[in-house]
């Protein structure tokens, strides 16, 4: 179990480095262009006022999500497979926006 806490720990120092080391627009570009996309919800899906589109990419084994809100787009990194599964799963009647609020929010990178 510690060697599980350890490499959970260790995955996500290098998400962190990683996006650290790259402008935010280098980041987006990139997971864009080299990673795989899972699943995008659009604006028509996500009855939001200020949540336009959000978008799951899977890269390097980690899952990114870029979100645009309010005409801005934001990444978050290293989120964990089952926050992304809360995040999407089936939504009839709920709010995406407190579940983005809930599950996606806290892992906004840290890129400049």
């Amino acid at each position: 179990m510690k060697r599980i806490i350890l490499l959970f720990g260790f995955i996500l120092f290098v998400s962190s480095v990683y996006a650290q080391n790259l402008s935010c627009d280098q980041l987006n570009s990139t997971i864009k262009s080299k990673g795989s996309k899972k699943k995008t919800f659009t604006i028509d899906e996500l009855h939001s006022s200020w949540l336009q589109e959000v978008t799951a990419y899977s890269f390097n084994g980690d899952i990114y999500v870029v979100a645009s809100m309010n005409n801005r787009q934001y990444i978050y990194c290293g989120v964990p497979l089952i926050s992304w599964d809360q995040f999407s799963s089936n939504c009839n009647g709920c709010s995406y926006g407190q579940r983005f609020n809930k599950f996606i929010k806290n892992y906004k990178c840290n890129c400049f």
